[in-house]
């Protein structure tokens, strides 16, 4: 009979649950549910529709996923909506934010100025509370900014920034942080560090604001696109340390304490037009390099100069040669001079290859050559009359192409670009190179736009190193910057002639918020 029995492996083959343990016959029963399940999500997956959605923040991605569920028809009930209200609040505090800080990094002018104080209380909100930290805003929270918010929403400066929405979402913020900041303005080096003590108490309190991260004075510097000078030219940031220890740099002294200013060409449709202008200029330096004279030199006209010159092929105006107009200034340097600049109206090239160049400079010769033409808001523009009507070719001797050449109107943006960049340059002289901490004048600049953005002044890091060299008080430096800004009229009228004293007044206009800015430096100095 044992010889007929089948075995174990042909039994559980004809009768599969009957020889198992009952252990093995739970691990079968669940295999079986697991290859179900697999089976069914298998078919599930095949008519899933997938979409990746990509967008800049705040361009709404999460409220497309909203609107397609509710246009399928699972829309939510009101106890579901009422827990979106905490959200909303949450996000639209934090939208007009957003707007508030992009204004002023765009350099967008307030509809109306008093909602100044609006844009003030929102940024002053406070962010860290828990139900903040997750998104979340209570009603009677909310209802404390609602004016504000309308307020500022119906603002014009407010509706340019959402306008231009595109450009703040994509800004990099270059954030260095306290420590960092700190070593950059008051060093590790014992002997810099007792320097730093030696400054009023007061004064202290305003260069510290420089690694204080929330500070309202002076902020990070932000990139808008990759054409941005730190994102294009990328080069080492100097401290105060570095500054003060290097042995090439130029510092006044006794026998060298001036600035000459060498007006090229005309600045104005007449001679007092150019008088005016420079004399703003003057002023303006010697209230930025306070404690050192400027000296304005007599307008040469561009013959006098032996300098090359060329037509633009792109933009059909005028260009004169930068490197020679260097070699001018240099015979030109009188031998009490820290340094001579040049600057003009009509715009430069510094050699054949290059298509324009916004100045060019002579450090360790402390001399620079400015163009202030591109400054001229009209210069891209199809009208521009600085165009030459004719095609001919130019006689490399004949100067006289330049009688009447065209000058624009001095207007207030003008006179703001300008002042930005005589300091800035002149400012290189002194041996401060570009400022890459916090947002400052000494900030490089690739393009015009860019050029904007940067602030009338200086930050604290670059404020000290000025002050290392020239050795002013810092409180009287600011005082002079808000007077010069305050003068309507030229401060030195009996110096110019009768028909120059009649309506000259200061185009200070684009000035409104360096000049509120200064005012809060003060405040802060005179606390």
């Amino acid at each position: 009979m044992a010889d007929f029995l089948p075995s174990r492996s042909a039994l559980s083959g004809c009768f599969p649950g009957c020889l198992l343990h009952s252990s093995e016959a739970e691990q079968q029963r669940k295999s079986k549910e697991i290859d179900k399940c697999l089976s069914r999500e298998k078919t599930y997956v095949k008519r899933l529709v997938k979409i990746l959605l990509l967008g800049a923040g705040e361009s709404g991605k999460s409220t497309f996923l909203k609107q397609m569920r509710i246009i399928h028809g699972q829309d939510w009930d009101r106890s579901a909506r009422e827990e979106f209200r905490a959200t909303i609040y949450s996000n639209v505090i934090k939208g007009i934010r957003v707007l508030v800080d992009a204004r002023e990094k765009l350099h967008i002018p307030w509809g109306d100025p008093a909602n100044q104080k609006n844009g003030d209380k929102l940024m002053a909100f406070d962010t860290r509370s828990a139900l903040v930290a997750q998104g979340m805003v209570e009603t009677t929270v909310f209802l404390q900014y609602l004016l504000a918010i309308r307020a500022l929403w119906a603002d014009s400066g407010i509706q340019h920034a959402y306008d231009r929405r595109r450009e703040f979402q994509l800004m990099k913020v270059i954030k260095h942080s306290e420590e960092v900041l700190k070593v950059a303005l008051i060093s590790k080096d014992t002997q810099l560090v007792r320097l730093y003590d030696k400054f009023e108490p007061k004064e202290k309190l305003l260069l510290n604001e420089a690694f204080q991260l929330d500070s309202l004075l002076f902020k990070p510097i932000t990139l808008h696109s990759d054409s941005d000078w730190i994102s294009s030219h990328p080069e080492p940031s100097q401290d105060f340390a570095q500054f003060y220890r290097d042995p090439c740099r130029n510092t006044p002294s006794p026998q060298r304490s001036h600035i000459y200013i060498q007006p090229i060409g005309s600045f104005g449709d007449s001679r007092v037009s150019t008088d005016v202008y420079m004399r703003w200029l003057k002023d303006y330096c010697e209230a930025f390099y306070n404690g050192l004279t400027v000296r304005i030199l007599g307008a040469e006209p561009v013959s006098h100069t032996n300098c090359a010159f060329r037509v633009n092929e792109y933009t059909h105006n005028l260009q004169i040669h930068a490197g020679h107009l260097l070699k001018y200034l240099k015979k030109k340097k009188p031998k009490d001079a820290f340094c001579i600049v040049g600057i003009t109206m009509i715009d430069l090239y510094p050699r054949d290859s290059w298509n324009f160049v916004f100045g060019q400079a002579s450090l360790t010769e402390g001399m620079g050559i400015f163009s202030f033409a591109r400054y001229d808001s009209n210069f891209y523009s199809v009208n521009y009359e600085g165009k030459l009507k004719t095609t001919k070719a130019l006689s490399p001797a004949d100067y006289s192409v330049f009688d009447g050449y065209y000058t624009p109107e001095v207007t207030s943006i003008l006179l703001l670009r300008s002042c930005k960049t005589l300091t800035h340059e002149i400012g290189h002289i002194f041996g401060l190179h570009h400022c890459q901490w916090l947002q400052c004048v000494m900030q490089g600049s690739n393009h015009l736009e860019e050029s904007d953005r940067r602030p009338l002044d200086l930050c604290p890091i670059c404020l000290r190193k000025l002050q290392s060299a020239l050795g002013f008080n810092v409180t009287e430096r600011y005082k002079a910057l808000k007077r010069w800004i305050e003068e309507e009229a030229n401060g030195t009228e009996a110096e110019l002639s009768n028909e120059a004293q009649q309506g000259l007044q200061k185009p200070v206009e684009a000035f409104k918020e360096s000049y509120d800015w200064i005012v809060k430096c003060l405040e802060v100095l005179q606390k």
